[in-house]
């Protein structure tokens, strides 16, 4: 899982909560990911989406990347108390990661 840039988070997705999530970075000269959760009415949930430490995995709020699907389209988020998250790319944002939207979590 190291092997992932930020760029592939970028977009659009929905997760296994019934939010729709957007992964976008929130300064233009670095890699500041921030995944939105919306789940109307509820406010947006805003999570942190950083590459650990040791640079082995990804961290989205406190939930830890734990596998990936078919080419990035479906990413499992598992939390400490072990609930899981799982993340599917939306049809509409199929192949396009440039564009500075994307991932969802929630805490």
């Amino acid at each position: 899982l190291s092997w992932l840039a930020a760029k592939d988070f970028y977009g659009n997705w929905t997760d296994s909560f019934g939010n729709t999530v957007c992964v976008y970075s929130t300064d233009a000269f670095k890699t500041e990911l921030v995944a939105s959760l919306s789940k109307p009415p509820r406010p947006d949930i805003r999570l942190q989406l950083r590459k650990m430490d040791n640079g082995q995995g990804w961290f989205c709020g406190k939930a830890v990347l734990s596998s990936i699907g078919e080419e990035i389209g479906e990413l499992t988020w598992t939390f400490p108390n072990g609930k899981v998250s799982v993340w599917r790319r939306k049809d509409d944002d199929a192949g396009d990661r440039e564009g500075g939207e994307a991932i969802g979590l929630q805490a």
